[in-house]
């Protein structure tokens, strides 16, 4: 049973996520339903609660501090925050507190409700499970292994997170209940390694159980590490790995950076034979005592953070010069600014050239910004273009084409970029639809993407698109005839001339204005064309 208590000042809203609830699958109960963060601490303070719904932006207690409150106060409480898209950065800080996921208040249906629900319970599960096995007595032998595997991942994440303060002593006790044989004081390294394609993974070991997937990653690291050193592996996720090494009587031979990069180099290799995983690798320093793990820790998926832009397979260590300053780039935000802009415009071919602009200046702020705000910044666009074009993605399911992936498993800008970019596209062709079909040959397809995105360029004709998808311009004007009875140059005409109508509709656009950005530097050849597509002149069109 799942305890929920609803947290919103909006009672339309709590109204809704009830009704939502009630058709779960999982078993669950609503205890609560209040509209701040004041009497939802008043609930928490005297009832027991499993998972908290909450807004984020509320009076008098908001959603951050609220779970603040319920971190300070060591409540095991698992908290989803409510979003709306302009909310990103109160949502960064609530998961900077602990917030276990969060949900957008517009997408909230009886599917993900459900699917956020059932999150919680396998990870409340999980718990119950590890402090059942705490309290465990004399049960069978492949029981207890069990039980004391998730106890020493438990005891080695709160080495490394610092998630408790332990005096030695304590430590050396919870080691030896955990089987684990470190030293305290020893010399450690810490090397964080991540799968860089975890929607591939999923897709791998869909058959298998998650356990006995993590279960094979780690085995497969330990045999090539057991050869070099004591070690223990912390698995925090089914794509991401920790392993504490303990150096002591090895640092001659890791001391200087390459041997380090040639052994985990060649780490990576096996890891791509025999288990067909592609992964990347962060590498910490090394420092003496248990009590530098969490800075170890931190090292390792600080190295590990430029993946985002250097690509599966990146290996790289510490480097403290480098360290990410997590600053708020202007550009940046200027430019995200600009494209939520064009998004309520659907303007497609702006939103692409603003999109590219994102990109390169991403590359510009690499050294300054971490893989999470860049993610974040995309995870943000595309929350608006779910608000925006919502009719749009629909169609895509109702079609069989595969909808928006969640760009918190994407690792990297290019795969980012593209995946955004691909979906801006397919929505472009939705809304312009002037051509239906959906069998074109790849090449018919590309020249309708380009087209569709790029109609304001002046210079787009048939030559361009010919050398875009890599064909000659006889070749391409004829297949594409072929295939949608239309010349190319009509094609273009229509787009541009669609867009135009859109433009029109708005009194503040100037027909000469309009004119220019579809493409026409001309403005009696657009007047022309609108014409002979239209049946009416642009002016007669607006009513002058």
């Amino acid at each position: 049973m799942i305890r929920v208590l609803i947290v919103d000042d909006e009672p339309l809203v709590r109204i809704g996520i009830k009704s939502t609830l009630s058709q779960c699958e999982c078993n669950l109960e609503i205890v609560g339903e209040v509209s701040n963060g004041i009497k939802a601490k008043e609930i928490l303070s005297k009832t027991e609660v499993d998972l908290v719904l909450t807004d984020i932006k509320m009076p008098e207690f908001n959603g951050v501090e609220l779970i603040k409150w319920i971190k300070e106060s060591q409540l095991n409480i698992k908290v989803v925050v409510l979003s709306c898209y302009n909310d990103f950065e109160f949502v960064r800080e609530a998961f900077t507190y602990g917030a276990f996921d969060y949900i957008l208040k517009y997408d909230i249906d009886v599917q993900s409700i459900n699917n956020i629900v059932c999150k919680v319970k396998e990870d409340i599960d999980k718990e119950r499970q590890t402090s059942k096995a705490a309290r465990a007595g004399n049960n069978s032998r492949e029981r207890i292994n069990t039980d004391i595997r998730i106890i020493k991942n438990n005891i080695l994440k709160e080495l490394l997170t610092g998630g408790n303060d332990f005096e030695r002593s304590q430590v050396t006790v919870q080691l030896q209940r955990a089987n684990i044989s470190f030293n305290c004081a020893a010399l450690f390294r810490v090397v964080c390694f991540e799968v860089d394609y975890p929607y591939e993974y999923d897709k791998r070991f869909a058959n298998k159980p998650a356990t006995l997937c993590s279960e094979e990653v780690k085995n497969a690291i330990s045999e090539y590490i057991r050869t070099i050193c004591s070690f223990e592996i912390y698995c925090e996720s089914n794509y991401r790995y920790f392993i504490i090494l303990d150096v002591s009587e090895i640092k001659d031979k890791l001391s200087d950076p390459q041997s380090i990069l040639d052994t985990f180099v060649h780490m990576r290799y096996l890891l791509s034979k025999y288990l067909n995983l592609s992964v990347s690798i962060g590498i910490s320093t090394e420092l003496l005592g248990y009590e530098n793990l969490p800075e170890l820790y931190k090292q390792a998926l600080n190295a590990i953070d430029n993946k985002i832009f250097e690509g599966a397979g990146f290996i790289a260590c510490y480097d403290n010069t480098n360290s990410k300053k997590h600053i708020c780039c202007e550009n940046i935000e200027k430019i995200k600014a600009k494209i939520i802009k064009e998004i309520t415009l659907e303007n497609f071919h702006g939103i692409i050239g603003l999109l590219a602009q994102l990109k390169k200046e991403f590359h510009v702020v690499e050294k300054d910004v971490s893989a999470y705000e860049v993610k974040l910044t995309y995870v943000s666009l595309v929350e608006v273009i779910k608000v925006h074009f919502h009719n749009e993605l629909k169609e895509f399911e109702s079609t069989g084409l595969e909808g928006i992936k969640d760009l918190r498993q994407v690792n990297f800008l290019n795969d980012l970029h593209d995946q955004i970019v691909d979906v801006v596209i397919r929505i472009a062709n939705i809304k312009i639809s002037i051509l239906i079909k959906k069998d074109y040959s790849e090449g018919v397809l590309q020249s309708i993407n380009y087209i569709n995105t790029h109609f304001s360029e002046e210079t787009l004709n048939l030559t361009k698109v010919a050398e875009i998808i890599g064909y000659s311009s006889a070749y391409t004007s004829r297949i594409f005839k072929q295939e949608t009875g239309k010349y190319l140059i009509e094609y273009i005409n229509e787009v541009r001339i669609w867009y135009a109508k859109k433009m029109l509709e708005n009194p503040k656009n100037k027909v000469y204005q309009v004119a220019e950005k579809v493409g026409y530097a001309n403005y009696n050849y657009f007047s022309r064309i609108f014409k002979k597509i239209t049946g009416v002149s642009p002016s007669e069109y607006i009513g002058e």
